[in-house]
């Protein structure tokens, strides 16, 4: 784990770039607690949001519960549709388009 943890404290410092009093901090950390550091964050990263789902009201929770498998097969294709287009726009340097499909997208996704 020693090799492992020491290319990943080299990336870590090449991240933390311009940033010296950070580069210290990596450079003196013990590997157990970078190690550890990274298993919070990841498992962190796992549970589900707060703010995600958790302040429905009681007419969005009804909906979600009342879903059928082409219900979700609607959302999901709505969802692509604003995302390749938004990708679309981007990559043409479109912004304002862009924009108004991230603004599709974000309410679908909550």
């Amino acid at each position: 784990m020693v090799v492992e943890l020491k290319s990943f404290r080299e990336l870590l410092l090449k991240k933390a770039d311009g940033n010296p009093t950070l580069q210290t901090i990596i450079d003196v950390m013990k590997d157990d607690l970078i190690a550890n550091k990274v298993i919070e964050s990841l498992e962190k990263m796992a549970r589900p949001q707060a703010s995600m789902g958790r302040s429905a009201n009681a007419a969005v929770t009804a909906f979600g519960n009342q879903m059928k498998n082409k219900d979700v097969e609607m959302m999901r294709d709505a969802l692509s549709h604003h995302v390749s287009h938004y990708k679309s726009a981007l990559k043409n340097g479109q912004r304002e388009i862009a924009d108004k499909h991230l603004n599709q997208i974000i309410p679908l996704m909550h």
